[in-house]
């Protein structure tokens, strides 16, 4: 995996930002920069030190999936924040605005102001700073988001072409949860959608009790989570022979979506892909 190169990326975003570091808490975030699953950690990376901080729980599982990180044993209480910074001689450290909530960033602060560590350690606000690092992806990302969507579409060709009339709209979504998670996938993308009929107009309808009926459109909005990334796939079928109206209407989409894929290039905006 590309943990090397992703370290090296955030560290010149560190120089651009005139961070000393940076405190990553967004699970997703974390996960992308070390590789630790666990719910639970912060990690702390400086120019010159990664550290993957966390409880006696992920002691162990942090070793093994974040080769590229010393691991510190943490308690609930945050005296380790300014130890760590004070270790590794940073100050003007940055953190996640969109995950830190209100009453974490009042605890690290409390930390920082209690503690016996030299003046001047700081936290600063940072937005989507790894989040834009994301945006483009390494070789390795892309194997792994392919075989997301290789999962999700088989699983899809494998259910829809069971579905009859009289089953429920749960009873669908079981069975792509089913056929996800047989075929490999760590978990779903999203809860799965199945609408149908007049549920299909709804974007983020929840399968229910929903009995479907034959000549019904089926929306079908699913995707499968492998490795952390995310698949995300949506089918509209028919039970039956469709009506004229149905098949216009589907036309009218797909022709759309033909248009964007043929005319689609590198530099355009998805506004204008849109468009």
């Amino acid at each position: 995996m590309s943990y090397g190169l992703r370290l090296a990326k955030l560290r010149e975003s560190l120089s651009e930002q005139d961070l000393d570091a940076i405190l990553i808490s967004d699970p997703e975030n974390r996960r992308y920069v070390s590789g630790f699953t666990g719910t639970a950690g912060h990690l702390l990376v400086s120019q010159a030190a990664a550290v993957l901080a966390t409880d006696f729980r992920y002691i162990e599982q942090a070793a093994q999936q974040a080769s590229q990180f010393r691991v510190e044993r943490t308690s609930a209480k945050l005296e380790w924040f300014p130890e760590l910074a004070a270790d590794l001689g940073v100050k003007k450290v940055g953190f996640e605005s969109r995950h830190m909530t209100v009453r974490a960033h009042a605890d690290f602060q409390k930390a920082v102001a209690e503690a016996d560590a030299p003046n001047g350690l700081s936290l600063v606000e940072t937005t989507d700073l790894i989040d834009h690092m994301r945006a483009a992806k390494y070789d390795d990302e892309m194997e792994l988001l392919t075989r997301a969507v290789e999962i999700t579409d088989q699983a899809f060709e494998e259910v829809a072409s069971t579905i009859e009339a009289g089953v429920t709209e749960r009873d669908v979504a079981w069975k792509l949860e089913k056929a996800m998670r047989e075929r490999g996938a760590e978990g779903l993308a999203f809860d799965t959608i199945v609408g149908a009929g007049r549920n299909g107009a709804l974007p983020h309808h929840r399968a229910d009790d929903t009995v479907i009926g034959n000549g019904e459109p089926v929306v079908i909005d699913m995707g499968a989570k492998y490795e952390g990334y995310c698949a995300d796939l949506t089918r509209t079928i028919v039970l039956g022979e469709p009506d004229e109206e149905f098949s216009r209407v589907y036309n009218i989409v797909l022709r759309a979506q033909e248009a964007a894929e043929e005319g689609v290039s590198a530099g355009m905006t998805g506004g204008e892909v849109d468009a």
